[in-house]
């Protein structure tokens, strides 16, 4: 955990990760973002609802904080058991919410928590001994855990899970694959190099996929990317 000195510095943080988090999301297409790539994973609309349920937790936490009250349940007081309930009912009240709704709320809370954190004094922030039930931890630690370093976490996350297919000759985005249908493509296609991250596909590896139980996503993607070519190469890249 890096110290970080400075209010400035905090608010390039929340705004730097932030940009970094929409710009990897932003690669995939919006139809694809309730979309589970990874069985039990969240979709990328969940995320974005978890991350907002947090911020929203965090700015009501700062608010009785700098009116000189204790808030009721702190954060860094939560047990592994408290957070796995707390963020299974943040699913599930958002689980049926439309993604236009989850996409507006998650840009409105991001820049409520800029101006909240613009509104505290540095020494607010910084000192570790301001809030005696902060413990010896400065304010700071709280809204990077629910800003920066929270959306580094999904971030991660994100990246582990989803890979994006693109066509090699034409760089053009082929579409967003989990990993089990990344590691599909390794196991069935020829590697010269183990860090090959490229593959030539053609109509009769497509017909020996289909018998060895490709995924039906995968293979429609795959399809509709080849065409009426005799062979289609394709890169992945990790989110």
């Amino acid at each position: 955990m890096n110290e970080v000195i400075g209010k400035e510095k905090i608010l390039a943080l929340m705004q730097r990760e932030h940009d970094e988090l929409l710009e990897a999301i932003q690669q995939i297409d919006q139809s694809q973002w309730e979309r589970t790539f990874t069985p039990g994973e969240w979709t990328i609309k969940d995320t974005l609802a978890h991350l907002t349920a947090w911020e929203i937790k965090m700015g009501q936490w700062l608010e009785e904080t700098l009116r000189g009250e204790i808030p009721s349940r702190p954060a860094y007081s939560f047990t592994q058991e408290e957070l796995d309930r707390m963020n299974a009912e943040i699913y599930t009240e958002n689980k049926e919410k439309p993604l236009g709704m989850v996409i507006s709320a998650f840009d409105d809370t991001y820049q409520l928590s800029l101006r909240a954190v613009e509104a505290i004094t540095e020494d607010d922030l910084l000192d570790p001994d301001r809030f005696a039930w902060r413990e010896g931890n400065p304010l700071w630690h709280m809204v990077a855990a629910n800003t920066f370093w929270h959306y580094q976490e999904h971030l991660e996350n994100l990246g582990k899970n989803m890979i994006n297919l693109y066509n090699q000759s034409t760089n053009t985005l082929i579409g967003t694959i989990s990993q089990n249908q990344l590691q599909f493509l390794i196991d069935q296609l020829e590697e010269e190099f183990p860090e090959d991250q490229d593959y030539s596909i053609t109509g009769m590896e497509l017909a020996y996929f289909e018998g060895q139980g490709v995924d039906p996503e995968l293979l429609r993607m795959l399809r509709q990317a080849l065409g009426d070519q005799d062979e289609l190469i394709i890169r992945w890249l990790r989110l």
